[in-house]
C-alpha cells in the first residue's frame, strides 16, 4: 500500500475489498484533503445524495442549486449543465497497480495541484455572486437536516434553504429586499407566512452583518445620479422595448452557443475549461476590466466618459467572454454578467440615440440614468423577473430617484420579451440539462 504526503493534501491507495464485496471505486486513486482523508462518493443514494456529492465537489452553481432545492415542484437532482453545473478537473484518476513506483503518485499529486490552481484562476476571472447563493442554500440545507431529522432529504420548499439563499443574495449584492423578491419571483417559492418571515429575517440579518460587522457599503456608487425629467420618459419606455428585444437575443445566442459547445467533439470534457482559461489570462493582461463579475466595468462606464469605439469593443468582448464562460462549464453565474451587459448596452444607448435626440432638443437631463435603466430592462428581459431586477439595481446603486424610470423600463422589457415567446434563460438552460 502506498501513502504519499505533500504540503496541502495526500494521496492514498484504497485497500481492496474482500472477494464478492468489491465496490466501484475500490483501488482508485483520489485527491483528498486533511488527515482524515474523506472520499466523496461519486454517486449518492437517491437524488439528495447525488446532489450532496456534487455540492461537496463544487459542481453546482448557486442559482441552480437553490432553484432545484428551494422551489416547489422541482426534483433536487444533481445534473450537469453549462453555466450552472461545472466540469471538474483532475479530481480522480484510474487506479494504478501496486508495482508502479511511488514517483508516479507524486507526479499525479503535483499535476492535480497544478490543475486546481489553474481552475482557481478561471474562477477568479468569472462572476462571484452565485457562490454566496450556493453557500447560503447549502447552509440552509444543513439547518434543515439538523432541526428536521425526521425528513432530512425533504428540501423541496424548505424554509431553511430559501432563507439561506436569500441571505446569500442579500450579502453578495447588498440588496435585502431584492433577496426576498428573488425567493418568490425567481425561485417560485410558496407564499405563506412562515416562509415570508424566514426570508425577511435572513435578509435583514445578512444585511446588518455586512454593513455593521464588515463595514461594506453599496456596490455601485451611483447615488448622485439624477432622474430624467418626465418629458423624457418616452425615451425610457423606448429603451425598455429595445432592451426587451436585446434580452431575447442574449437568450437565443446563449442557447445556440450552448448547443454547439455541447455537441463538439474536438475538445474532451476534461479540457473544456482550458480555452476560457487561456482567454481569461489574455484579458487579465490586456483588459482587466473584462474579467470578474463586472462591477468595476459598470462603475467605469457609469462614471467616466468612454469613447464610442472603446465602448463597442468592451461590449463585444464582454458579451462573448461571458457567454463562452457560461457554456464551457466555468463556475460562476449569470446574474452579474447580465447586469454588466445591461450597463454597457445602456451606456451605448445613451451615447447614440439619447445624445442624438438631445442635440435636436428632444431630450434633456443627464445620460447616466440610462445605464441603470439598461441594467434593469436587460435583466428583466433575460431572467424574466422584473421586480427583482428593479429592486436589485436600486439597492445596489442607491438611486431611489430613478425608481419610476426603472419600473417603466423593466416592465416594458419583460412584456416585450413575453410577446416574443422567448422563455427565461434559467428555464431554457434547465431543459438542456445533460443527464
Amino acid at each position: 500500500m502506498f501513502h504519499v504526503q505533500s504540503d496541502s493534501f495526500h494521496i492514498r491507495k484504497v485497500r481492496p475489498a474482500h472477494a464478492g464485496h468489491a465496490r466501484p471505486g475500490d483501488g482508485a486513486l483520489r485527491r483528498v484533503r486533511g488527515r482524515a482523508s474523506p472520499v466523496v462518493p461519486r454517486s449518492g443514494r437517491g437524488a439528495c445524495g447525488a446532489l450532496a456529492g456534487r455540492v461537496a465537489r463544487g459542481m453546482v452553481d448557486g442559482t441552480d442549486l437553490v432553484r432545484r432545492t428551494g422551489c416547489a415542484g422541482r426534483d433536487p437532482q444533481a445534473h450537469r449543465q453549462g453555466g450552472a453545473v461545472h466540469q471538474r478537473l483532475g479530481y480522480s484518476a484510474d487506479g494504478v497497480g501496486a508495482g508502479r513506483a511511488s514517483f508516479l503518485y507524486m507526479v499525479a499529486c503535483i499535476a492535480r495541484k497544478i490543475f486546481r490552481e489553474l481552475a482557481g484562476v478561471v474562477r477568479r476571472a468569472c462572476p462571484w455572486p452565485g457562490r454566496p447563493i450556493q453557500m447560503g442554500g447549502a447552509v440552509g440545507a444543513g439547518f434543515h437536516a439538523l432541526w428536521r431529522p425526521a425528513a432530512p432529504h425533504a428540501l423541496t420548499g424548505s424554509p431553511y434553504v430559501v432563507a439561506g439563499a436569500v441571505a446569500g443574495l442579500a450579502a453578495a449584492f447588498g440588496a435585502p429586499a431584492a433577496g426576498v423578491l428573488f425567493a418568490f419571483e425567481e425561485m417560485k417559492s410558496r407564499r405563506d407566512t412562515s416562509l415570508i418571515v424566514a426570508a425577511c429575517a435572513s435578509a435583514i440579518g445578512a444585511h446588518l452583518m455586512i454593513r455593521i460587522v464588515f463595514g461594506m457599503g453599496r456596490i455601485l456608487p451611483f447615488a448622485g445620479f439624477e432622474a430624467p425629467p418626465l418629458s423624457s420618459f418616452w425615451i425610457v419606455a423606448l429603451e425598455g422595448a429595445v432592451f426587451g428585444v436585446l434580452g431575447v437575443g442574449y437568450n437565443k445566442t446563449l442557447l445556440w452557443l450552448h448547443d454547439r459547445e455541447a455537441g463538439q467533439t474536438l475538445i474532451p470534457d476534461r479540457w473544456r475549461a482550458l480555452p476560457p482559461l487561456l482567454l481569461a489570462g489574455c484579458l487579465a493582461l490586456f483588459a482587466p476590466l473584462l474579467i470578474g463579475g463586472g462591477e468595476s466595468l459598470i462603475i467605469f462606464v457609469g462614471e467616466h466618459d468612454v469613447a464610442l469605439k472603446t465602448l463597442i469593443l468592451l461590449l463585444a468582448f464582454k458579451y462573448l467572454f461571458a457567454q463562452y464562460s457560461t457554456v464551457a462549464s466555468i463556475p460562476g453565474g449569470l446574474l452579474m454578467p447580465i447586469l454588466c451587459l445591461g450597463a454597457l448596452w445602456g451606456r451605448l444607448w445613451a451615447e447614440l440615440p439619447v445624445s442624438a435626440l438631445a442635440a435636436h432638443g428632444l431630450a434633456s437631463g443627464s445620460v447616466q440614468p440610462y445605464v441603470l435603466f439598461g441594467m434593469v430592462s436587460y435583466f428583466a428581459a433575460t431572467v424574466r423577473a422584473p421586480l427583482t431586477g428593479i429592486v436589485l439595481v436600486t439597492e445596489m446603486s442607491g438611486t431611489y430617484t430613478c425608481l419610476p424610470g426603472s419600473l417603466l423600463a423593466g416592465l416594458i422589457a419583460c412584456k416585450v420579451a413575453n410577446l416574443l415567446h422567448c422563455p427565461p434563460v434559467y428555464d431554457s438552460l434547465k431543459e438542456r440539462i445533460r443527464l
